[in-house]
């Protein structure tokens, strides 16, 4: 046996890099580990799309602008209304940035659908732009998406917060993901951003389509799109969420709605039990003994 002159058992220090072959001069080649931006996103990688939402001319979405470009998009479509000129002008300060300036709001739907026409990536990604874009936060959306999922979202339902806790709203999402057969999708919904889409899932649910959230999320899973849900969040606004008189805000309230017509078109399409077995039960019992 040839001996290499190195201690039985003694180990090479960790090294960020690791090779990757030789070239044709015979140089050893490095390539970032796996897990760095490099591996997954970049000229090579994922082509991205970003479209931020949530800005006016005054206060423009400038928060998430700085963390998004850690995930070396290929454009970043910024939504922009109002009359002010500084936020305008800052935001073209970055680079790869197409802004959409509009004189009314168009909200936050209407901009989801605006940004998504222009969108030119593999992968979609929705960020809200009035909160600081974290590109750990993000990276397990995209990397799904790479991975052949169309639909990314975030975790959120049991085991983040107690059900006890949980508002109208996280209840009828979780209602109609267990009712579409997903019960693994939690609270988790397309109403919640960030989130990304595959050009595969864009083509099939159309750009209007996001301009209804609840509708566009069922509509993912009925037509057999890859849906997953990624990482784990509590979310924000959703706990507790509304006033002393109707228990729920003007936004919660039409969230509320669009998820009861979402079941409501999702059962027209595959019956009253979305194709779920309807088990054995004494029915008369609930109906205090009367057979009808």
């Amino acid at each position: 046996m040839k001996r290499t002159g190195k201690p039985c058992g003694q180990l090479a220090p960790r090294s960020r890099w690791r090779s990757a072959g030789r070239g044709k001069r015979g140089i050893p080649g490095r390539r970032p580990v796996r897990g760095s931006a490099g591996t997954v996103f970049g000229r090579r990688g994922l082509r991205i799309s970003v479209v931020v939402t949530g800005g006016n001319g005054r206060e423009a979405p400038l928060k998430a602008l700085p963390g998004l470009g850690r995930l070396r998009p290929r454009q970043i479509i910024v939504l922009l209304h109002g009359e002010g000129k500084v936020g305008l002008e800052l935001i073209r300060s970055f680079p790869k940035t197409t802004v959409i300036h509009t004189p009314e709001p168009l909200g936050h739907r209407g901009e989801r659908c605006a940004g998504a026409r222009l969108a030119e990536g593999d992968a979609i990604l929705f960020v809200d732009g009035t909160v600081p874009a974290d590109a750990q936060r993000l990276r397990p959306l995209l990397k799904a998406v790479r991975s052949g999922v169309d639909l990314a979202l975030e975790y959120s339902g049991t085991g983040l917060v107690p059900f006890s806790a949980w508002d109208d709203t996280m209840r009828l999402r979780a209602f109609l993901n267990s009712g579409l057969s997903r019960p693994d999708l939690g609270a988790s919904s397309m109403s919640d951003l960030p989130y990304a889409l595959s050009r595969r899932a864009l083509r099939a649910l159309g750009a209007d389509a996001l301009a209804e959230p609840a509708k566009a999320h069922a509509a993912a899973i009925t037509r057999g799109l890859r849906v997953r849900a990624c990482g784990r969040t509590a979310g924000r606004g959703r706990v507790g969420g509304g006033s002393e008189r109707s228990g729920v805000h003007l936004p919660g309230r039409r969230s509320i709605d669009e998820h009861i017509e979402a079941l409501r078109e999702a059962m027209s399409r595959g019956g009253a039990r979305l194709g779920l077995i309807d088990a054995e039960r004494r029915r008369s019992a609930a109906r205090g003994g009367i057979t009808l």
